[in-house]
């Protein structure tokens, strides 16, 4: 009796495994296109059910240049790639690519009744697994995403199956979810699952619900078994590392360290890490990236990384690297978006407000001598020396700045370009509202009036220069709209109603009259 004790206690350790969702993620890219990506899962405040995952990456050689690649509205559950394209697997079952220069773009999921659990990228394809109940032979034949009706996988069995949830593996190829083979009788039902592609072949770590890990890969439509028992007790997480020729699988254990198995021709023992101090389970993450094994874990909060020799498991630093938070620059980025919309919707708003009043008024297009572009830009760089002097010298500054005091100089930039905007933004209206015009249109020779011809009120003069916040506020990149409206007018004119002209305004009547008074009189003699 008392010899069975050790066996019990052994099955109720492996028995009680609680696979979390992470709360940190980290993912390596390898070959010419070597990225890093990390996310962060955290509950947004006053909500306390509803969580976002900000992604970060960053290229090889550049350890303290993270920026933020996407804010999902979502808890991801995964990290892949194929070379620079990353991709997230939601807690739903969705997935979606993340682009650095656009939205994430959510795709198409595995065919029904499928729900994916696990992705990665190969170098042709997308891979995944999903849990399907009955098993491959419940995908209807008639589905878009699935096997023609006469493929057979090799590990399928001639018999019906059952009706049980199963593990399938899957690759997308032309847009379309093909199923490719159901993982072995002994994989199924398992509760979590991990995928990786290393050298083009698939590598599948499943636990099954008694706790034991197994490992194998496909092979010539064959599954080949790498590992056929690992038993660890307490898994809390486990995950495929991305690598180009060896595979590896990280094991979080609450009883004990990390850790790295590696499979292949010869296995060896596995590598123990020491889990970064502070972290907490299901808080930390493993990915292989740049000749290293690399942890990333939640500390109070912030983000940490720790480096690790992929044979030994001994630390390559002597202490963690902090990441960074959002930086200021990427809030800005974010709010430009905004901005932009606001000042489009006041020049839709601002456009039928002139079409209005201009049907009132004799003035027309041709009788204005609109500001030539070159005067307009010339008269601009004047006016905004003060704000272009000010960033001109902040920014020779910053560029000589250590890469530890990074984000103070994005505070630093941040602070000085917007003391500089208000300040521009108080000189044009103080100059306008008193003089009529700024003193680079004086020097330029250039005038604003309303669009009715007549010179502005004092309101018009507040409202454009108040507007040319929205200039600023993304870094001018609004004033294209002088090039597009026919009255050559930004944001702020389009609202105020006003006009930058170069000149006088020429009005045909008047012109009539100036030539009638300068006709010779005509005399009759009788």
């Amino acid at each position: 009796m008392w010899r069975a004790v050790p066996a019990l206690l052994f099955l109720c350790l492996t028995a009680a495994a609680d696979i979390k969702p992470p709360d940190v993620l980290a993912h390596g890219e390898h070959g010419d296109d070597e990225r890093f990506w990390v996310a962060q899962v955290t509950q947004l405040p006053n909500l306390p059910k509803t969580v976002q995952t900000t992604v970060y990456y960053r290229v090889v050689g550049q350890e303290d240049k993270w920026q933020v690649l996407a804010r999902i509205p979502a808890r991801v559950v995964s990290l892949a790639s194929r070379g620079p394209q990353a991709a997230a697997l939601l807690d739903d079952g969705q997935w979606m690519l993340l682009f650095t220069d656009s939205t994430p773009y959510t795709t198409g999921p595995l065919p029904a009744p499928a729900r994916m659990i696990a992705l990665a990228g190969g170098r042709d394809a997308w891979w995944a697994v999903g849990v399907v109940p009955g098993g491959i032979s419940a995908i209807p034949a008639t589905s878009p995403s699935t096997r023609p009706a006469s493929a057979t996988p090799a590990t399928q069995p001639a018999q019906t199956r059952s009706a049980a949830a199963r593990l399938v593996l899957f690759s997308l190829s032309a847009n379309d979810w093909k199923p490719i083979a159901e993982l072995p009788d002994d994989l199924s039902g398992a509760p979590a699952a991990s995928v990786s592609v290393i050298n083009e072949s698939p590598y599948v770590a499943s636990l099954d619900a008694a706790g034991v890990l197994r490992v194998r890969h496909l092979s010539a439509n064959s599954w080949i078994t790498d590992a056929r028992q690992i038993n660890v007790p307490a898994v809390v997480q486990f995950r495929m590392l991305s690598h180009p020729t060896l595979a590896r699988l990280w094991v979080e254990s609450a009883a004990g360290p990390d850790l790295v198995y590696t499979f292949g021709p010869k296995p060896a023992a596995p590598v123990q890490l020491q889990p970064i101090a502070g972290s907490a389970p299901a808080s930390r993450t493993v990915a292989f990236f740049s000749g290293a094994i690399r942890m990333v874990a939640e500390v109070n909060g912030n983000l940490v990384e720790q480096d690790f020799d992929a044979g030994s498991g001994k630390p390559g630093q002597s202490a963690p690297l902090k990441l960074p938070q959002i930086g200021p620059m990427n809030q800005l980025h974010q709010l430009q978006w905004i901005v932009v919309t606001v000042a489009l919707a006041i020049a839709v708003f601002g456009s039928f407000r002139q079409r209005a009043t201009l049907q009132g008024t004799p003035l027309k297009v041709e009788e204005v001598p609109l500001a030539p572009y070159g005067r307009r830009l010339a008269a601009g760089l004047i006016d905004a020396s003060l704000l272009i002097l000010a960033m001109g010298i902040v920014l020779a500054h910053y560029r000589d700045m250590s890469a530890a005091s990074e984000s103070t100089a994005e505070v630093v930039i941040l602070v000085v370009y917007w003391a500089s905007a208000f300040a521009y933004v108080l000189y044009t209206t103080i100059m306008e509202v008193t003089l009529g015009r700024s003193i680079g249109k004086i020097l330029l020779g250039l005038r604003i009036i309303s669009i009715d011809g007549q010179p502005p009120q004092v309101p018009a003069l507040i409202t454009r220069n108040l507007l040319r916040l929205i200039d600023v506020g993304v870094f001018f990149g609004p004033l294209v709209m002088i090039l597009l409206f026919p009255l050559r007018q930004r944001a702020g004119d389009v609202a105020a109603g006003t006009i930058v002209i170069y000149g006088e305004v020429q009005r045909k009547g008047d012109e009539e009259d100036q030539e009638a008074t300068q006709q010779p009189v005509e005399t009759h003699e009788q």
